[in-house]
């Protein structure tokens, strides 16, 4: 269970998760086009399984790629992300 974060402390851990995305970004997004697609997004969150058998199905994958796509341009970009992760490790919808 992750720490509740302070209405104070708001800011500054969305301001360190956007530091980590930025420093990660190339990870995601593989083709340097700003954007991470959902191949790249599928390839990155199953490259931790050991062999295809245990990825889970594309299809079941996609709904949470077009839930953080929140534009809906077929692409998350970066502020999209950090919105993502920020909400994931508060709990909160980062500020738009």
């Amino acid at each position: 269970m992750r720490p509740e974060v302070k209405p104070e402390d708001y800011d500054q851990v969305v301001a360190d998760i956007r530091a980590t995305a930025q420093e990660n970004w190339g990870q995601l997004d593989q083709d340097a086009d700003g954007k991470v697609s959902f191949e790249e997004f599928y390839k990155v969150f199953t490259s931790e399984c050991p062999d295809e058998a245990s990825k889970p199905p594309k299809d079941s994958m996609k709904p949470v790629f077009d839930k953080i796509d929140k534009n809906k341009s077929g692409g998350i970009d970066l502020e999209e992300y950090v919105s993502f992760k920020a909400q994931l490790e508060t709990g909160w919808p980062a500020e738009e």
